[in-house]
């Protein structure tokens, strides 16, 4: 049974989910710093930590991004526009140096559009 206190580092996190699933990750220098916090309202197991931990981005931009369309129709985070990508990447992080829809910007293109719904609605 591991507990991993609230705004716990990114990489606590990872190496928490490393040690039960025996699998590596790859976390970036810029990421390890990142707070995070997880909350259940029931013990889970190491089966569903994972499965959690694999889909909590697809929850969380998903989520966010919603919420956000309905209290601010026309306002979408556009994230086909490099501009707007670099100017909204959590501190730390570079713009891609590629182009839109390749694979390496669009890993930086959603954690982007994360930043802008976390800070303007979770600050």
């Amino acid at each position: 049974k591991v507990t991993l206190k609230p705004d716990s580092e990114l990489h606590d996190l990872v190496a928490w989910i490393s040690s039960m699933t025996c699998k590596r990750f790859i976390l970036s220098s810029a990421l390890r710093a990142q707070k995070v916090t997880l909350v259940s309202p029931t013990p889970v197991t190491a089966a569903e930590a994972y499965r959690a931990f694999l889909h909590a981005r697809l929850l969380d931009v998903s989520t966010l991004k919603i919420l956000w369309n309905d209290l601010n129709p026309g306002q979408a985070f556009d994230k086909d526009t490099p501009a707007v990508v670099a100017d909204h990447l959590p501190d730390g992080i570079a713009p891609p140096p590629g182009e839109a829809h390749d694979a390496y910007y669009d890993i930086h293109a959603s954690l982007a559009e994360m930043n802008y719904y976390r800070t303007r609605l979770l600050a």
